[in-house]
């Protein structure tokens, strides 16, 4: 039989070769012959060259590298601390201007000037201070005190309760000094702004001091806390002289010595 017969047409002939050792280089070309065959006559690609590391000597170039940067990175944190603690020393710009705030409503603005901090207690001449704000209450006397209605008078508010240990001897001094000073245009309130008296109870305190029968102190109770509020009391004892303008002359946070109660009034008279 014919070896050319039976070959498929992409098949190549290869002629025989002789010898021991062409017998074995034919054999492993047949072998190739055949598997190309089955591969479609595609070769398999080489496997890709092995890449190794660099060799030992780049090393060296890279230490060469690696100095110049971290010296560039120690001089550039060094700038950036500078630039930041310098930040502290430059003057910040203002902000804008806030709004100006809605006026606020008379009776606001008038407790809010009542809880300011009081003038010089050597007193002050008549319509320097901030509007007092109105008060009416009713006193023991069978009367309502009505603060609107005494412009053109000088006011005393003296703010105690009947529990308070100071304020006995307080409320003696104020009777006593007003008593005897015969002083004209003058006239005292006593609030009492513990709100769960009763009458009787600030009556009974009254009696115990022992004042003369022609003292200008009237007495109140006070049963809401807005008084207390509006005129910003924080002490017992606190003491207010209001002018014949009605604002607020003197303030006193706690006790006053008679004496100097007396020539604060006298220079508002």
């Amino acid at each position: 039989m014919n070896s050319r017969e039976g070959m498929t047409p992409g098949q190549k002939t290869r002629e025989p070769v002789h010898g021991e050792h062409g017998q074995d280089r034919g054999k492993e070309e047949q072998a190739l012959l055949d598997y190309c065959a089955g591969c479609g006559g595609r070769f398999p690609l080489a496997p890709a060259p092995a890449r190794f590391p660099l060799e030992d000597s780049d090393q060296p170039a890279r230490r060469r590298l690696l100095g110049p940067l971290l010296l560039g990175g120690l001089v550039l944190g060094i700038l950036l601390s500078l630039v930041v603690a310098s930040r502290g020393l430059l003057p910040t710009a203002t902000s804008p201007a806030s709004p100006a705030l809605a006026p606020a409503s008379a009776a606001t603005t008038s407790a809010a000037a009542a809880r300011q901090p009081a003038p010089s207690r050597g007193g002050s001449t008549p319509g320097s201070g901030p509007v007092a704000p109105d008060l009416v209450v009713p006193t023991l006397a069978g009367t309502t005190f009505h603060l609107a209605a005494q412009r053109g008078q000088v006011v005393i508010l003296y703010f105690m309760a009947t529990g308070c240990a100071g304020c006995e001897p307080g409320s003696t001094d104020l009777g006593r000094a007003l008593a005897t000073a015969h002083l004209r245009g003058v006239t005292a309130l006593a609030i009492d702004l513990n709100g769960l008296d009763r009458p009787q109870d600030l009556q009974a305190f009254v009696a115990s001091l022992g004042l003369p029968a022609d003292t200008s102190v009237q007495w109140g109770i006070e049963t809401t806390g807005a008084i207390g509020q509006a005129y910003g009391v924080q002490e017992l004892e606190t003491t207010i002289v209001i002018d014949r303008a009605g604002q607020i002359a003197f303030r006193s946070h706690g006790p006053v010595p008679a004496a100097q109660l007396l020539q604060v009034v006298r220079q508002l008279v």
